[in-house]
């Protein structure tokens, strides 16, 4: 992996406050159903290039609490949408591709590893996202620290 320079950019979506542990348990885990109510309100949109899930708000590591928004760029048809903006920053890339949410469970699994090691860079904790540029297609970005302060 290597770092890759994002520029800062907006979407649209539906968002919900959980955590990694709330999201083991079938009976508390809340991204699903996100994600199905995203597919609903987004039944009749155009179908978009790109598709958004991002991690944002952390209160502070993979243990406390974060927001998840399944997003669009742009508009998004639904009253109670949430803008959020991802940060320029340096993020790395975990890229794959099969049905989901298979490949996205199994790419999370590789951040969670990768960055246990202990020659990993420093995670920022202020926004990661999963881009999906097709239904069988995605990339976790995960916000990294390059040796600079970045919480501006």
């Amino acid at each position: 992996m290597k770092p890759i320079q994002r520029e800062e950019f907006t979407v649209r979506g539906l968002s919900v406050r959980t955590t990694n542990r709330a999201e083991t348990q079938p009976e508390t885990a809340i991204i699903p159903g996100l994600w199905q109510e995203f597919g609903r309100v987004c039944g009749n949109c155009a179908e978009p290039v790109r598709v958004y899930g991002v991690y944002s708000d952390y209160d502070s590591d993979i243990h406390g609490e974060f927001a998840v928004t399944a997003a669009l760029p742009g508009d998004f048809p639904h009253p109670g949408a949430r803008e959020v903006t991802i940060p320029a920053g340096t993020y790395l890339s975990f890229e794959g591709s099969g049905p989901c949410p298979a490949t996205v469970i199994a790419l999370w699994q590789k951040v969670w590893e990768y960055f246990a090691r202990g020659n990993a860079p420093a995670r920022t904790y202020r926004c990661d996202f999963e881009e999906y540029t097709g239904r069988e297609s995605v990339a976790i970005f995960i916000g990294i620290t390059n040796g600079k302060e970045e919480n501006a």
